[in-house]
């Protein structure tokens, strides 16, 4: 082993990857932490290649093979192609959208090399590099010893560009390499027809394959990037939902918006042997081929998502780009890129075992991996798309395949929250803060829309909206009628009065105060914190009717309880929810915590309004032994199998471990709710019985849907742990095991909620003591807590800061 790593340090970056990553297993105790961890064990190994195509769901061919590496923005999807010999991969960008927001991939990339490695032996092995981010595959030979040629892909972690290098074992193994770049939509205007569009026509041009390069490219390059033009694009959907929304009259305060003249690409060149190296030739503009065979060569895509106002300013701006990163050469880039992603591991961990169990370690590897597929899209202005990701395998059709997904261009909130609730724990508050920037670049829409359509202040949402905040066009009613609803209510009942549950006005809002107990930034915690309190406002000014003694209680109404108790319209006392669980939760929960807040944070007149507020607020919906229930009043029939009862424990925590040791609060009617509602014990994609089973303390229940999750198998068509089945999204699937990991972070630790300065952490709330453990996980007041826990003793622990440690509490174990 260690003649082969003293081999490795001798060459290049990619043969040391290629090497440790294939001898992780037998040289990780070198590179393993204090608590014994290293995340190389959980790297995904395939020693044999992937069988293509493969058939989702659906039916359509899939490059079932594909690995994923990213930065939070630019993403491969990278597969070997056994048959051509080399490597093929999607390149995509969490920004790259067309005019109506759709994602466009930036294009098809493949690198192939003759004669074909892959068939000058049996060797195979592709492995995804958890540590560094990168794929290794390599073809040839027999063996270890003696395979014939490493090829590794990564994308530097900080800047959009993309790295394939190629280098035989042995310098006198020479071969010589081809690369293509193809646009993956028609190649003339084209229709498409995701869903939930409708109010313009789904239509594009084609990408612009640059013929003759401008200067500032190097000479052997080619250029490919797509501009959204309204002209040719089917009108400015922008402006036209708002026109269908009845809020015209918004638009000159709220233009530009960020999709006109919105341009993406990338620029694609390439060396031999170290950099500068000898170009590549430019045989013609989608193709690059090497002048001569060698033993090592560099393929580099840098990639650009920018609104300019002619494309020409955008190729110049790419142009520079490719200069600085010239400027800055590969070999540091690569030093930053490993700095990095060092950092990000270092953050947190997680590693269980039990025994001879197999079931603790596949739940620590899909940990692992799932933050790792979290963080390669999260450092953008737009959030992880839940119906697909970056990472749709599906094959080139001639029309728009590669770009189709099920649900459209839209932001379901209820799927797209639940990555971003397991990031704090993990330490992961960058990522976690890009959501919350998300909202804040709504509020000056969503302000002005409540003011137009019911002339008071704050903010609402629904749970489908897209990405600038306005109703999915579909949802408002595609064949609406005038006059048949109120100009401010969608046609689809199934969100049309529900502004508390999976709105998110209200859940962003908490998710801001959890940023502030988390991390502590006050700085930007100012910006965010207006996301909470615009939401209160819009509740506290929007409901006009009051029960009670002294007629002064709130009655939250019309409403409905998720997607599964609603009324048609128009609504009454009868046949429509009153007093809905998710929003009573919400509002006690904000109020709770903004009332706790540090006073800097608010004025005298705000907290006297919020007192009020919160002292007329209805009680959470309970029967008479005190479990909870959907609402006060709840609607006939139901539509869906959500649990809309225990969004008191999750989002809105009011009944969680935490609260029953510093509050005194009783379990007993949350957990029978639990337990009565079969929907509870759902465990797949969205279904939330997962994480309010750990943050209840339901131990065996909680250990028994983490494993289950972790042993779900791969999506149809695909080959990758990580990447989910449809459910109730399209495949991949960023909910089934997000849910996973915030699960697994709360049976571990949970905060107490009692208060912005001294918060409680409750270590063990719903462990199994069977399950050793190792892990480093942050808590309320930026503290990490990081312990090794085996055979029921407690064998280390450390708590950042010191004096941190006496707010733990050991809750089980």
């Amino acid at each position: 082993i260690w003649k082969y790593l003293e081999h490795a340090m001798s060459t290049s970056r990619l043969l040391r990857l290629a090497v440790v990553a294939l001898l992780c297993s037998a040289a990780a105790a070198g590179t393993k932490n204090a608590a014994g961890y290293n995340v190389a064990d959980y790297n995904v190994v395939w020693l044999t290649p992937t069988t293509e195509p493969g058939k989702n769901e659906a039916g359509q061919a899939t490059y079932a093979g594909g690995m994923p590496v990213g930065n939070g923005d630019a993403a491969v999807l990278a597969w070997p192609n056994v048959t051509a010999g080399g490597v093929q991969f999607y390149v995509a960008k969490a920004d790259a959208m067309a005019l109506d927001t759709t994602l466009f991939k930036l294009g098809m990339m493949a690198v192939t090399l003759s004669p074909n490695p892959f068939k000058s032996g049996s060797y195979f092995n592709q492995t995804l590099d958890l540590a560094s981010a990168t794929i290794t595959v390599l073809a040839g030979g027999s063996s270890l010893d003696d395979y014939s040629v490493a090829m590794s892909i990564w994308v530097d972690a900080n800047s959009n560009t993309v790295y394939v290098e190629v280098e035989s074992r042995d310098a006198a193994n020479v071969f010589s390499i081809d690369v293509q770049l193809w646009s993956v939509r028609p190649l003339q205007p084209f229709e498409y027809d995701f869903p939930f569009g409708c109010v313009s026509k789904a239509q594009s041009a084609p990408d612009h394959v640059v013929e003759t390069l401008p200067s500032g490219f190097p000479a052997g390059s080619l250029v490919m990037y797509h501009r959204n033009d309204p002209v040719t694009d089917g009108g400015d959907y922008f402006e036209q939902t708002l026109t269908q929304q009845g809020l015209a009259q918004l638009i000159p305060q709220l233009t530009p918006h960020a999709w006109t003249n919105r341009t993406f690409g990338l620029s694609i060149d390439g060396w031999a042997g170290a950099q500068p190296g000898s170009p590549l030739n430019r045989t013609s503009p989608t193709t690059l081929t090497s002048a001569a065979p060698g033993s090592q060569f560099t393929v580099r895509a840098v990639l650009l998502t920018n609104q300019t106002a002619t494309a020409d300013l955008w190729l110049a701006q790419l142009a520079a780009l490719v200069g600085t990163q010239s400027e800055l050469g590969r070999e540091l880039s690569s030093d930053l890129h490993q700095d990095w992603w060092q950092a990000f591991w270092e953050r947190s961990y997680i590693a269980i075992s039990a025994g001879q169990s197999s079931d603790t370690f596949l739940i620590s590897q899909q940990y692992a991996i799932t933050r790792y597929v979290q963080a390669i899209q999260a450092r953008t202005a737009w959030p992880i798309k839940f119906n697909g990701m970056l990472f749709g395998a599906n094959m080139p059709d001639g029309g728009t395949a590669p770009d189709s997904r099920d649900w459209g261009a839209s932001n379901w909130w209820q799927n797209t929250r639940l990555p971003y609730w397991n990031m704090l724990p993990a330490g992961d508050s960058d990522a976690f803060a890009k959501v919350l920037d998300y909202y804040v670049a709504m509020l000056p829409f969503a302000s002005a829309r409540t003011a137009s359509y019911f002339n008071h202040s704050g903010i609402f949402f629904t749970e489908t909206k897209t990405l600038f905040g306005a109703f999915a066009p579909q949802d408002y009613g595609c064949g609406r009628q005038p006059g048949s609803y109120p100009v401010w209510l969608e046609q689809n009942e199934y969100i049309h009065l529900d502004y508390g549950g999976n709105a998110g006005g209200p859940e962003a809002g908490l998710m801001a105060l959890d940023y502030y107990l988390y991390s502590g930034d006050a700085e930007a915690f100012e910006r965010y914190l207006r996301i909470a309190t615009l939401s209160i406002d819009f509740f506290r000014q929007h409901y006009p009717n009051r029960t009670g003694p002294a007629n002064d209680t709130y009655v939250i109404w019309p409403t409905q309880a998720l997607e599964t108790y609603w009324c048609d319209w128009p609504a009454t006392l009868e046949n429509c929810c009153v007093d809905d669980m998710p929003t009573v939760a919400a509002l006690h929960s904000l109020l709770d915590k903004l009332l706790a807040l540090p006073p800097q944070f608010s004025t005298a007149e705000q907290r006297a309004t919020w007192v009020q507020f919160q002292s007329q607020l209805p009680a959470l919906p309970m029967s008479s032994d005190g479990t909870l229930l959907p609402a006060r009043v709840v609607s006939p029939g139901t539509h869906n199998d959500e649990t809309p009862e225990l969004y008191a424990v999750h989002p809105y925590r009011l009944f969680t471990v935490g609260r029953a040791l510093t509050a005194n609060v009783s379990l007993d009617g949350a957990i029978k709710a639990f337990s009565q509602d079969p929907n509870a014990m759902s465990n797949t994609g969205w279904n939330q019985g997962i994480m309010d089973a750990a943050l209840l303390g339901m131990t065996a229940q909680a250990s028994r849907m983490v494993t289950e999750r972790a042993q779900q198998a791969p999506a149809p068509g695909y080959r990758f742990p990580g990447f989910m089945p449809h459910m109730q999204d399209y495949e991949p699937s960023a909910d089934h095991l997000a849910n996973h990991n915030s699960a697994v972070n709360w049976m571990l630790l949970q905060p107490g909620d009692d208060g912005f300065e001294a918060d409680t952490v409750v270590v063990f709330p719903a462990w199994p003591c069977e399950w050793d453990v190792a892990f480093k996980l942050w808590a309320p007041l930026n503290t990490t807590v990081e312990l090794v826990y085996a055979s029921g003793v407690l064998v280390s622990l450390d708590v950042v800061p010191p004096e941190r440690k006496s707010a733990l509490v050991f809750a089980n174990c």
